[in-house]
């Protein structure tokens, strides 16, 4: 049974993946055929993210108390009903009301998996976490390339969309067949964190008490902005950059192609995570400034793929370290991860739209390297915090 739920956990991270590089990858066509300015698609981009922020708290803290199957399959609804609107009506704010449905329950069943799998495979979390993410990242590969294909064969993106929806739907059928237990609430020990008798009531209060905890949201704010911030830009930024928007569709499978890589060698090594963070941090740094200073784009190409590949490792390690640390009140931890994560996709992208509105995304790309270092500081800080 256990690897029957991480098979089924792994497929549908495969689809979010296909979704989310899909979605990044129609981002122009979505602005043509609606006629509007970078700077309003930069809001309709945030709306995916404003639909993940309050989500994911609420239903990880009923993951705690009530279990994550209920959980995984009406979030599983929400989403389907989002991609529904979207492709189905022909209207801006029915768009922009789907894509606010999908990043409200992408981003629950993303948090709610890893819990699953965090729960379902003790002593591995490291392990199943970067793995799950791996997969998330192969149908992120698969996304700009299949869009490719839809839009040449089909000539319309939301044909996509209805491909998901039915490939959810299976997904649905197959959570529908499992039991995954519960998780039960109650008295976290020393260990993870210590709460008065008020505090047990609401988990989210005493998680946020915890620096340790706050500096893993800022650094979950701060990559997820970075990560979003250059995956839903990229083929604009060749636009600007190299005058070319298909090597941008190559690129944007590039960068996922290396966060493939970067994963499952994590997968591989977990405890050598903190090494592969350095090393990929500064890797990622280089990477960027080379995709802004050369004008050519091969490099680009080659950059955007090493800049996947430095980035990969940050995401499984912020979870990991949140789930190892605050392993009574996972569901939680993790919701809020994932609520932090999606504000900081909803600020970044649209700052960057905002920058492309004036033709400045080259300029917008110098804040990743700070972001980077932040990062870095700010988990391997937290990782040495006492909880």
């Amino acid at each position: 049974m256990r690897r029957s739920i991480n098979f089924v956990c792994y497929t549908t991270m495969i689809l979010l993946g296909l979704y989310l590089a899909g979605y990044q990858n129609v981002i122009d066509s979505i602005t043509g055929e609606y006629s509007i300015a970078s700077s309003v698609m930069g809001i309709i981009i945030a709306l995916h993210f404003t639909g993940s922020i309050t989500a994911p708290v609420i239903f990880g803290e009923i993951s705690d108390r009530k279990g994550s199957k209920v959980i995984i399959l009406v979030a599983l609804f929400i989403l389907i009903s989002g991609l529904l609107a979207a492709s189905v009506f022909q209207n801006i704010y029915v768009l922009a009301l789907g894509i606010f449905l999908v990043g409200s329950g992408f981003s629950v069943i993303e948090g709610t998996l890893s819990a699953v799998l965090s729960n379902i495979n003790p002593g591995e979390t490291v392990k199943v976490i970067n793995l799950s993410q791996m997969y998330f990242c192969i149908g992120a590969v698969l996304g700009p390339l299949i869009t490719l294909f839809i839009i040449n064969q089909f000539g319309s993106w939301r044909i996509l969309f209805v491909l998901l929806i039915l490939l959810f739907l299976l997904i649905i059928f197959l959570f529908s067949r499992f039991d995954l237990g519960k998780v039960e609430g109650g008295t976290v020990t020393e260990k993870c964190l210590t709460l008065n008798e008020n505090e047990g009531k609401i988990h989210s209060i005493a998680l946020l008490k915890s620096k340790s905890f706050l500096l893993l949201c800022i650094a979950m704010f701060l990559y997820v902005g970075a990560e979003e911030g250059i995956a839903f830009w990229t083929t604009t930024f060749f636009k600007h950059a190299y005058n070319n928007i298909v090597w941008g569709s190559y690129a944007l499978s590039g960068y996922w192609t290396g966060m493939i890589l970067g994963r499952f060698l994590a997968g591989i090594f977990p405890k050598k995570g903190i090494m592969f963070l350095f090393i990929g941090t500064f890797l990622s740094i280089a990477s960027i400034i080379l995709a802004l200073l050369v004008k050519s784009e091969i490099i680009g190409f080659i950059s955007f793929s090493l800049i996947g590949l430095g980035f990969s490792v940050a995401w499984p390690m912020i979870i990991s370290i949140t789930s190892d640390k605050f392993s009574k009140y996972k569901g939680t931890a993790v919701g809020i991860m994932m609520s932090l994560g999606a504000a900081g996709g909803m600020v970044i992208p649209l700052l960057i739209g905002l920058f492309d509105n004036i033709d400045r995304i080259k300029q917008a790309f110098w804040m990743f390297p700070v972001f980077a270092i932040i990062i870095l500081l700010a988990v391997l800080k937290s990782e040495k915090m006492e909880v």
